[in-house]
């Protein structure tokens, strides 16, 4: 019993994680939200311009 009560909770985290992976995705697909990381983050995008 404890085992399968311990798989259904890893199949729940994995959909959560399935879930928080798809929502990164959708927000890194917008070009002007991956632009602004690259400049901020990234040293070799710092003088590139946002535009």
């Amino acid at each position: 019993m404890a085992n399968k009560l311990e798989f259904q909770s890893d199949l729940q985290l994995m959909e959560q994680e399935g879930a928080y992976d798809a929502a990164c995705k959708r927000v890194l697909m917008h070009k002007e939200v991956l632009a602004f990381i690259l400049k901020y983050v990234v040293s070799e995008y710092k003088d590139y311009s946002l535009e």
